[in-house]
């Protein structure tokens, strides 16, 4: 059945091991070759003509930006496949098998001109009369982007320019009286609407799926309506766009119950056990490598992510199209060390401080940390951080957590007798701090509260249950790597909690807010979290604000008068 028809070379060569992709994009191509040899049982045909039509319509194009700007449109091999696959297969009726077409690439894959050609395409040569064919988004602002695109290739097509005509947010085929438009979920009324094609852009942003569900409705009454998403990975998993792609990705694996021959999903990323560092592996997210993506500005953002962890998602996500959560890791290899000083305790004594305590488990370390806003005589932040940990199977604790707890002396750390944290000795310690500096607050988690906070109370100390959620750590969070990178606080040299903020990933919401996330942390980051809770109250007491590269100073008059 039109073995050598080209949209079947890129499939081929994936399947007999000439291309390098992931294990998805295999499985696609597994799949439309498996569909050339038996689709027919189902009904199922390639049409080659009609392909080579598509083909020719995208020879007629003209690329809009960078250095291939007014350059005829080629397509690449993995793009002949998608185009070819997506206009030549056919149903029994002659109608095209497709209805939607999931494309998920990294950036700088060319996939916008291709979704622009494609919203060209089924407007003004695909024999609909009245088509109505939509740039779709969250915002109509973010659909022009495709939209802008097709126009520049009208303008740049002496072809096309003979039979589009272009307004500021419309273009029309007067032949077929269809029409282009961008339209966003922003829209004033989505009723009405006709939809014969639709490019879905960037569904991993969409926040919900009230847009694709219209245009899904929308699309009913058409013959042959086609759908095209393109977007890279995101890390929402409750979307629309991880809804759509488990679809795909269970239709590609073959799972029960999943098969559904109106879907073309096509998915380049990484696989899972695959390192994003290792140069080899770029090629499954970034099927243009080498042609509009360069393989030397590649490089030099991986090698960005990695001397700043909180660029790895991005990089990953973006840049190789991974699925991430919405979790990074914290500090970059080594920044801690530079806050490494030898002051000893007894120079901050009288000093003013704000306490912050992680009760955690009874079986596993608890935390206390102070710290000491700047005064007259010390122009630094200072940071102290106590552990405690129970003694008993200490040696079984060490294997389990991977850190020898026993190569850390007092204060730092003090190993309990017994199977259970020694909440006495925590005590003890917090009452002999508040006595050698001025302990203004005690921040805890109010879920770990036992009865050491009520004695502590009984002793005169301020305890305060402080939100271990975004609003409550966000603050501490950024101002304690705010205050590391502007080499503005010091504390002594302890390689349990430098193991500890190497441990730690923090999770960001929606607005960017942060906190460190024990659950995806490597291992113990107690000391981390205390130290947070420290850095968060007394923000919260003084108003600390970020500002260019560090915090902004505080109002040392308010702190010694006690005003707050």
């Amino acid at each position: 059945m039109n073995a050598d028809h080209p949209t079947h070379d890129y499939p081929r060569d994936v399947v007999d091991g000439h291309i390098r992709t992931g294990r998805l994009v295999r499985l696609a191509c597994e799949r439309h070759l498996n569909d050339l040899a038996h689709g027919g049982d189902r009904g199922l045909w390639f049409d080659a003509g009609e392909a080579d039509k598509a083909f020719a319509f995208f020879r007629m194009l003209r690329l809009t930006k960078g250095r291939w700007a007014g350059r005829p449109f080629e397509l690449e091999p993995w793009q002949k496949f998608l185009v070819g696959g997506s206009f030549g297969w056919k149903r029994a009726d002659g109608s095209r098998r497709f209805r939607e077409v999931h494309v998920e690439v990294a950036r700088k894959n060319g996939k916008t001109e291709t979704a622009a050609g494609v919203a060209l395409k089924l407007v003004s040569m695909d024999r609909e009369t009245g088509a109505e064919v939509y740039c779709l988004a969250t915002k109509r602002d973010q659909a022009k982007l495709t939209f802008d695109v097709a126009k520049q290739m009208i303008a740049k097509s002496p072809a096309l320019t003979k039979h589009l005509r272009r307004l500021k947010y419309s273009v029309s085929h007067d032949g077929s009286g269809s029409k282009l438009e961008p339209l966003g979920a922003d829209a004033d009324s989505l009723d009405g609407l006709n939809v014969h094609g639709s490019i879905k852009d960037e569904l991993h942003a969409w926040k919900s799926r009230d847009l694709w569900d219209v245009i899904d409705t929308a699309s009913g009454a058409r013959h042959q309506p086609l759908g095209l998403t393109t977007t890279t990975a995101g890390f929402n998993r409750n979307s629309i766009w991880w809804e759509r792609r488990e679809l795909g990705v269970k239709l590609l694996e073959g799972g029960e119950g999943f098969e559904n021959d109106e879907l073309f999903p096509l998915i380049y990323t990484l696989d899972e056990d695959d390192d994003w560092t290792d140069e080899t592996t770029w090629i499954k997210g970034n099927p243009n490598l080498g042609v509009t993506v360069r393989h030397d500005e590649l490089a030099a953002r991986c090698k960005e992510a990695k001397q700043n962890p909180g660029l790895a998602n991005a990089f990953r996500r973006l840049r190789l199209n991974q699925p991430t959560e919405s979790v990074t890791k914290w500090l970059p290899h080594g920044l801690l060390k530079s806050a490494w000083d030898d002051l000893p305790e007894e120079a901050l004594a009288g000093r003013v401080c704000f306490g912050g305590l992680d009760l955690s488990q009874t079986l596993d370390l608890t935390s206390w940390a102070l710290a000491f806003p700047p005064d007259e005589s010390d122009p630094n932040w200072r940071l102290l951080v106590r552990h405690w940990v129970p003694g008993h199977e200490i040696r079984e604790k060490e294997n389990r957590d991977g850190f020898p707890y026993r190569s850390v002396a007092p204060p730092a750390l003090t190993i309990t007798e017994g199977d259970w944290v020694d909440y006495d000795a925590v005590r003890k310690r917090i009452l002999a701090d508040s006595e050698s500096f001025r302990v203004v607050n005690l921040a805890y988690d109010r879920r770990f509260a036992p009865s050491i906070i009520q004695e502590l109370v009984k002793e005169g100390i301020e305890c305060v249950p402080w939100s271990q959620t975004f609003g409550g750590l966000n603050t501490g969070t950024k101002e304690f790597k705010a205050l590391l990178t502007a080499r503005r606080m010091r504390f002594p040299k302890c390689k349990l909690f430098e193991w500890e903020t190497e441990n730690t990933v923090i999770e960001i919401d929606g607005a960017g807010n942060e906190r460190p996330h024990k659950g995806k942390s490597t291992r113990r980051i107690d000391g981390v979290v205390a130290a947070i809770n420290a850095l968060s109250i007394a923000s919260f007491k003084y108003g600390t604000e970020q500002a260019d590269g560090g915090v902004a100073e505080i109002d040392l008059d308010k702190l010694f008068k006690g005003t707050w």
